[in-house]
């Protein structure tokens, strides 16, 4: 698999495992994988087997498509976004630049605008 779609399987495998509750590690007790291959798919730097797949989908209750199906829709997007300003933010540690992230999340949801 290409990069990018590697990039996109393992986001929605991480959207997935947040939307069912999961850590890393319950996830990779459940289907047997360790939580690092866990976490690897996850960033797209491993590309997950169909195999993995498989188990991985019975784990979160969803069949394969939904690792791959419809990865542009708005629902999908939003959860991707979400994600990627929490690792953002997680990765930073400048308390001046969080404040303004902050600020700037609040103004907006307080404009009633969109990002």
């Amino acid at each position: 698999m290409p990069g990018n779609v590697l990039q996109r399987v393992g986001s929605r495998i991480k959207v997935l495992r947040v939307a069912k509750g999961l850590t890393q590690a319950q996830l990779a007790e459940i289907t047997g994988y360790e939580p690092l291959t866990i976490s690897r798919f996850e960033r797209g730097a491993y590309g997950p087997s169909l195999e993995a797949l498989h188990s991985i989908g019975n784990a979160l209750n969803v069949d394969l498509g939904a690792f791959v199906g419809e990865m542009n829709s708005e629902e999908f997007q939003v959860q991707t976004l979400r994600h990627e300003i929490v690792d953002q933010a997680y990765a930073c540690n400048d308390v001046k630049k969080l404040r303004t992230a902050l600020r700037s999340l609040i103004s907006e949801k307080s404009d009633g605008k969109d990002l």
